[in-house]
């Protein structure tokens, strides 16, 4: 009997282990035989179609290790992603636009290869801290990474910056901060074009399919402040969605080690722009007649919407034009010259209604 109580103890009292994502160690993304450029995959033994969280890890450019993710293999996993985590080469060996493209690279290899692992190619959430979380906004920014993949900004659905003080550069040397000068000098050169080019604020502009940001940075850091607030107010200006996030009493690092835990305030921010980012939007006529309105940013119809199933550039009037697949086989199309200015529902026998702006 007090055998079967002590079992019955230990069936109830002890906490149900999630099982461990299957790993997939030191994949190569580049033809090269480099440790530097390989990469992890965590995936769940279960489902398919899942995003991706695709993690750069930090360390002032010139260090770092792709298996420096602490607990958040299995937190991602368990939330309903697959999680990456990558390594890339350091300064001095080659320069912050060369480190861009590994990244480029590694992510051109997870698209191509995301179902063998349970993942959604076309839906990519690129995140990383301090040194990463600057590459990750770059990436996230300059489309010339991944064209040169033959990909577009639009399979990445989000961008997770975590304290980085270098999304505009020159401004960050003209206005000072913790990292020293010299150290700014090795991995940015005293050029000022130079510097520029690797500036994600540099790039941001609208109709370029650059993701939803969330901004997260430690409360106490002015510099990473300063950089966060000037990166998302650009963002915004451009019809861009963005939020800056302070983290109290967090340093540096535990910003980092702590994301992903319970009740932590940015992990808070961070589940709510993944959800927003990656739930299914309502395909129905219903949900957009009910929805439209005037003065929609990109970045509204996106959240209202989801992101569409095709953009077209320049279609005749419009500057940019997106195109919803709704299931009965008809198609919702939406006309921008800077927010919404005209939609229309194609019914499947090719005629049209126009859907009025409320």
């Amino acid at each position: 009997m007090r055998v079967i109580s002590l079992l019955f103890f230990l069936l109830f009292t002890t906490p149900l282990l999630t099982a461990e994502p299957k790993v997939h160690r030191d994949l190569a993304y580049s033809e090269t035989k480099n440790e530097r450029q390989t990469l992890d995959v965590y995936a769940s033994t279960e489902g398919k179609g899942r995003p991706i969280v695709f993690w750069i890890h930090g360390g002032g450019w010139k260090a770092g290790d792709k298996k420096s993710v602490k607990d958040k293999p299995q937190i991602f996993v368990d939330k309903g992603f697959t999680f990456v985590a990558t390594n890339y080469r350091f300064v001095p060996t080659v320069t912050v636009k060369e480190m861009a493209s590994d990244i480029a690279k590694a992510i051109r290899f997870i698209h191509d290869h995301a179902k063998e692992f349970g993942g959604d190619p076309n839906s990519i959430i690129v995140m990383g801290h301090s040194s990463g979380a600057h590459i990750a906004a770059l990436v996230s920014t300059d489309a010339s990474y991944l064209k040169a993949e033959m990909l577009s900004l639009s399979i990445l659905k989000g961008c997770v910056p975590v304290d980085s003080s270098f999304y505009d550069i020159p401004k960050r040397v003209k206005d000072g901060g913790d990292t020293s000068p010299a150290m700014i000098k090795e991995v940015f050169t005293d050029n000022e074009q130079w510097q520029r080019e690797c500036s994600p604020f540099n790039y941001v502009a609208r109709q370029k399919n650059i993701p939803p940001f969330l901004i997260l940075h430690v409360a106490e850091r002015a510099d990473t402040k300063a950089q966060a607030h000037w990166l998302a107010d650009k963002l915004k200006d451009n019809g861009i969605s963005a939020r800056v996030v302070a983290a109290k009493g967090k340093t540096h690092g535990t910003i980092n080690s702590e994301l992903g835990v319970v009740d932590d305030e940015p992990t808070k921010a961070m589940w709510e722009l993944l959800d927003g980012v990656t739930k299914k939007k309502p395909r129905t006529l219903e949900h957009f007649k009910a929805n439209l309105a005037e003065g929609l940013t990109e970045a509204k119809v996106e959240r209202l919407f989801g992101a569409p199933d095709r953009k077209k550039v320049s279609t005749n009037f419009y500057l940019l034009t997106y195109e919803y697949d709704l299931a009965g086989g008809s198609k919702i199309r939406l006309g921008f010259l800077g927010v919404v200015s005209k939609a229309t529902h194609v019914r499947t026998d090719g005629t049209t209604e126009d859907l009025p702006l409320k």
